[in-house]
């Protein structure tokens, strides 16, 4: 934490292990922390370097996680999702982690993420009970699900979500983690994901 934060020690202790504990309970286990950082900073010179809210995987020396919060932002959802976010990324490579799709990676963390902006419910209200969802194919890439309409990026999570909650009630958590280590190995996203 930077100087002039203003949350107390337990504040952060507390919000952090309530993170921990529904990202746990979503992956059954978390191998990640041994190799996250989360920094909570107010500091304009560093924010706008790093972000406000944001989860950064850097490759070199040894792969690591960097989660870089405000103090607005650092709350049990938003932690959980960044967390979910280096859990995701702690079974792959960083070469495979920038070829998944961004829906994929974003889909996966809003599973932890109960921010009612993402609900089911919305998601009805917002897609017209899915005729009018955002394809997957449109947000593939950083660019296309980040886009500058902000309006824009919040449907295309609340689209992500709900995609990755519909494989789910599918498939298990077991199977989306032996699909990732599948496609770190090499294998084919799209013909394990569409399998």
């Amino acid at each position: 934490m930077n100087k002039g934060n203003s949350l107390t020690p337990e504040e952060v202790r507390n919000v952090t292990a309530q993170a921990k504990e529904r990202v746990t309970a979503f992956f059954g286990d978390m191998h990640c922390l041994d190799k996250t950082t989360i920094i909570i900073c107010d500091d304009e010179k560093i924010t706008n370097r790093i972000g406000e809210k944001d989860t950064n995987t850097f490759g070199f020396p040894s792969k690591k996680d960097y989660i870089c919060l405000s103090n607005e932002y650092f709350n049990i959802d938003v932690l959980a999702h960044e967390l979910t976010h280096a859990e995701l990324h702690s079974y792959i490579s960083a070469d495979t982690q920038r070829s998944l799709p961004v829906w994929f990676d974003e889909g996966v963390a809003t599973q932890n993420d109960y921010r009612e902006k993402y609900s089911y419910e919305n998601w009805v209200k917002r897609t017209n009970n899915g005729e009018n969802a955002t394809p997957l194919e449109d947000m593939d890439t950083y660019s296309e699900f980040q886009c500058n309409d902000e309006d824009e990026r919040q449907f295309h999570y609340i689209c992500a979500k709900n995609e990755i909650r519909n494989w789910l009630n599918k498939h298990s958590v077991q199977d989306l983690i032996e699909l990732i280590k599948a496609v770190n190995d090499g294998e084919d996203f799209d013909l394990l994901y569409n399998s």
